[in-house]
């Protein structure tokens, strides 16, 4: 009897070994996932925005390029609605869709669409196929582009650490400073976030999250 004890207990020992592995290498591997940016490309020189738009031209515009299906771009709205506040009236705002072409109504009935709507001197755009943000180098859900009152971009990049990782990042901080006619440490950032047009960001971002 001691000897079957002794195997059982021996046994548990092992299974809870491998089963403590297997959750450190989940986490590492989700962490992993989270902290790493996505893909950007650079904006072209004289890139001249659509009149879809409508930059602002007596202030800065923000434009954000946005996957309205994507958790992660939650913490990226939260950054928006905190800019607003800590510069109240300070810029315009524009929030880009992507729309897979020929979508339904339905498609636009997202918590990320009703919280846009109700910014402050925000313009909300539909942007079949992403064709506006791919004009931009804008390929994951979350990334923003500063531009002075004459069009010029001041910052490319995106508002947060880590993906749906909400609080101050480079991205937020520079964005803010250029607001408050600072001199910010960077012009860029990187993007945490899904791909604009992956059609599986609710999965990928939830997960990420943990």
């Amino acid at each position: 009897m001691r000897l079957v004890a002794k195997v059982r207990i021996a046994w548990v020992g092992v299974v809870l070994g491998l089963w403590a592995v297997a959750v450190v290498v989940a986490f590492g591997a989700l962490w992993r996932y989270g902290n790493t940016p996505g893909e950007q490309d650079v904006l072209p020189a004289g890139w001249v925005a659509p009149g879809a738009l409508g930059l602002a031209d007596d202030r800065p515009t923000l434009v954000l390029f946005a996957h309205p299906r994507c958790p992660c771009t939650r913490a990226t709205m939260t950054a928006l609605e905190r800019l607003q506040r800590d510069v109240p009236g300070g810029f315009a705002a524009r929030v880009v869709f992507y729309e897979p072409e020929g979508a339904d109504a339905s498609w636009r009935e997202t918590d990320l669409w009703a919280r846009a709507g109700k910014l402050v001197d925000c313009r909300v755009v539909a942007d079949p196929g992403s064709e506006i943000a791919a004009s931009v180098g804008a390929l994951v859900s979350g990334h923003v582009v500063l531009f002075d009152g004459d069009g010029a971009a001041q910052f490319c990049g995106g508002l947060t650490s880590s993906r749906g990782h909400e609080g101050d990042s480079v991205g937020f901080l520079a964005v803010r400073a250029i607001l408050r006619d600072l001199e910010p440490v960077s012009r860029e950032a990187k993007v945490y976030g899904c791909s604009i047009k992956g059609s599986n960001c609710s999965v990928t971002c939830d997960d990420a999250r943990g």
